[in-house]
């Protein structure tokens, strides 16, 4: 057998990434956000430092082997620190290469940060996000200061801080800012039940330089962390932990909300709280990025409607791991099906994400214009990854899965599985159902150097799908059934291929070329730990270049390192 080739597509050591070219970040599991013990690299320009976490826990789909060295970084950042460690590294924008990382929880993937490095078919505007300025925040009104040493009848000066942090939003008027110093805030205002409010529009709230700020509830009856109820807010740095209810609020009609290198955690216990929630929908323009939510209900969501331009870059997303409840998404949009037109949100791009140990989805997409890139979504509840309105799924994991399907793609629309692997669902039934519940709805299905590999059952395409599955592998279904066309006694006609029929079979029900043999051993080696494959294996150098399709793979090395793309997430190299 040929030597395995460095890649590392273990699930146990996705955490000793660096993002290549993005924000110098500490190589941990997701290249960004940390495992159990450390906080969230910062990452901004001009050098600020954030801590690194420490090991990740209960690995699942991980990149590269345990104490691999990070990728190469961009021109201005400095050196991430070790994983393993939790010690202090700079960062800086466009980061250089990350040190050694540990084994750990199965993070998500090293792309690039940049909008425009994420070609798709889904319509996605870079030019509506928000964007990051990095540590170059141009403040024109007052800078107030908190500290834990200080008093709230002071005049909110460095020299003589305040000492709540509320007490300085409260003070604080449109374009000044305020710098907390390290510590831990038990908020909470009188008559309110929210520990911090933005009222104000146009204010930067930050934690000092190498501050570890954290906000926690004053006492119980403060459920809420921060209401964000004005446009143009910036929180960069600043943790929430312990509150029941909701994290951070996003009320409805606001605009331009940047929030940058935090945590949010629940209590824990009886109480799952929301973490980052648009709860009456209505709110445009948000970038949220090298965030970790633990320990909650909902992780990041819009509620309902009319949510606009939301990117979503190197989060992790973890729940409690309990039983399956209804509702309790990772990622989503619930926009009702009674919405129509210009009220149904759009434009959604997250990249770089971990979804795990949610109780029901992991991403929950109703939106129109949606791209998933370089995602891992594994031991969650129910579905991995759900979209209702068409979307582009590209160079991610989705793996452990339960419920009726890893994948569901609900209504028409165009859809894209582009090399990903979806493995190990553990529901019965389909592996991945296309227009099940809305068999006539007119749907444009690709397929396109991606594995859906070891799993109870096959793919259900709805009569009205108009499918492509180009190089691809499809098999080892403990059912035997690959895929189907229609259902017997359900839809007026079926068309079912299985294990012991070519691969040519498939085009009875599709556009099909290149796709490898039903029987083909991907010579994993060790899975559900450790998705290496050898050079030997099918599928290195079997996938196809296709339009749409970024320059990068999960990790961000680039593609193809062979003659051709591999099938898969990870590129060998």
């Amino acid at each position: 057998m040929a030597p395995l080739r460095l890649i590392a597509f273990t699930l146990a050591a996705l955490s000793s990434l660096a993002v290549p070219g993005v924000w110098g970040c500490s190589p941990d599991a997701t290249g960004l956000s940390q495992g159990p013990g450390g906080s969230s690299d910062a990452g901004d320009t001009g050098g600020t430092s954030g801590s690194s976490g420490s090991s990740g826990s209960e690995g699942i789909i991980g990149s590269p082997v345990t104490g691999d060295t990070g990728g190469t970084g961009g021109p201005s950042g400095s050196t991430g620190s070790t994983g393993s460690s939790g010690s202090s590294g700079s960062t800086g924008s466009s980061g250089s290469s990350g040190s050694s990382g540990s084994s750990g929880s199965s993070g998500s993937g090293s792309g690039s940060s940049n909008c425009a490095d994420y070609p798709n078919i889904a319509g996605i505007d870079c030019s509506a996000f928000p964007t990051d300025p990095g540590s170059a925040y141009t403040v024109t009104g007052t800078t107030y200061f908190v500290s834990t040493s200080g008093s709230d009848s002071n005049p909110g000066t460095e020299a003589q801080p305040f000492r709540t942090i509320s007490h300085a939003l409260e003070t604080v008027q449109s374009g000044g800012a305020v710098v907390v110093a390290a510590g831990t805030y038990a908020e909470g205002p009188d008559t309110d039940f929210r520990s911090l409010t933005f009222s104000t529009p146009n204010v930067l709230l930050r934690a000092a330089s190498g501050a570890a700020v954290t906000v926690t509830p004053r006492t119980s009856v403060y459920t809420y962390g921060a209401d964000i109820g004005a446009n143009n807010i910036i929180i960069d740095g600043i943790n929430f932990t312990g509150h029941a209810s909701t994290l951070i609020s996003l009320d409805s009609g606001n605009s331009g909300i940047l929030l940058k290198n935090l945590t949010v955690t629940g209590p824990g216990g009886v109480s799952l709280p929301n973490g980052i929630v648009a709860e009456a929908g209505g709110v445009s323009g948000i970038l949220i990025e090298n965030v970790n939510v633990a320990n909650t209900g909902v992780g990041i969501s819009c509620n309902t409607d009319n949510c606009h331009n939301w990117r979503i870059d190197r989060v992790k997303v973890t729940g409690d791991g309990g039983e399956q409840v209804g509702g309790y998404d990772g990622i989503a949009n619930e926009v009702t099906d009674a919405a129509q037109g210009a009220q149904i949100s759009s434009n959604w791009l997250i990249t770089n994400v971990e979804v795990t140990k949610t109780r029901d989805d992991g991403i929950d997409m109703k939106a129109s214009h949606v791209a998933v890139y370089n995602a891992n979504s594994h031991d969650n509840a129910r579905n991995g990854v759900k979209f209702w309105r068409g979307g582009d799924l590209v160079n991610s994991f989705v793996v452990n899965t339960s419920g009726d399907a890893a994948v569901v793609f609900d209504r028409g629309g165009t859809y894209r599985i582009l090399n990903t692997l979806i493995t190990r669902h553990s529901g019965t039934g389909y592996v991945m159902t296309v227009g099940y519940d809305v068999p006539a709805a007119a749907i444009t299905l690709s397929i396109i150097n991606s594995a859906i590999y070891n799993n109870p059952g096959g793919i259900y395409i709805s009569p009205a799908t108009t499918a492509t599955i180009q190089n691809s592998l499809l098999g080892s279904t403990q059912n035997g059934n690959i895929i189907q066309k229609g259902e017997a006694g359900k839809d007026p006609s079926e068309i079912l291929v299985t294990n012991s029929d070519p691969a040519s079979a498939l085009s009875q029900l599709a556009t099909a070329s290149g796709n490898l043999s039903f029987a083909s051993n991907p010579l994993f080696t060790n899975p559900p730990l450790d998705y290496t494959f050898p050079s030997s294996s099918p599928l290195a150098n079997s996938g196809t270049a296709t339009t749409d399709m970024p320059a990068f793979d999960y990790r961000g090395q680039g593609r193809a390192q062979g003659a051709s793309p591999d099938i898969g997430p990870m590129e060998l190299f």
